[in-house]
């Protein structure tokens, strides 16, 4: 079993996918009008730089149970960030087909973040609940979920 936190944050695939949204969002606010920059734009660049910097945060604790406590704090995070998605649709901020997109690459993100979670929680069954490490053979988590992406599962 290799440790994984021998390799280094940048290879936990729900980071760089959680990354990747936080840098999708950025892009999108800063389409946003003047009078939004400190309120919507303000929130939706908060709550999605709080999905990966609270997965760093667990990371960074090297406990299986402190990594799935902030994997779902993340979640929480996650969710928050779509809610003021739908109120940028409902102020006309961005289109349908925008939110579309961006509600695709959410739920990619909560189907990974789901998928760890469950993953941590079987290592913790399976290791004990004293590990220090938080463990990985290979990133199988989230494969059942994501269907066709599994090729962004694999670790270089």
């Amino acid at each position: 079993m290799t440790n994984e936190f021998s390799r280094g944050l940048e290879t936990l695939e729900v980071w760089k996918v959680a990354r990747a949204f936080r840098n999708t969002i950025n892009d999108l606010v800063n389409s946003f009008s003047e009078e939004e920059r400190y309120l919507l734009r303000y929130q939706l660049l908060k709550s999605s730089r709080a999905v990966g910097n609270t997965i760093a945060k667990g990371y960074g604790c090297h406990r299986l149970d402190d990594m799935i406590h902030f994997c779902r704090k993340a979640r929480g995070y996650l969710v928050e960030t779509l809610d003021q998605l739908y109120i940028a649709l409902d102020e006309k901020y961005i289109s349908a087909q925008t939110f579309q997109l961006l509600n695709k690459e959410y739920e990619h993100l909560l189907k990974l973040l789901n998928g760890y979670v469950g993953y941590l929680k079987k290592q913790e069954n399976l290791l004990g609940e004293d590990l220090d490490l938080v463990m990985e053979d290979s990133p199988i988590y989230g494969s059942m979920f994501v269907g066709e992406t599994d090729a962004l599962l694999k670790f270089p």
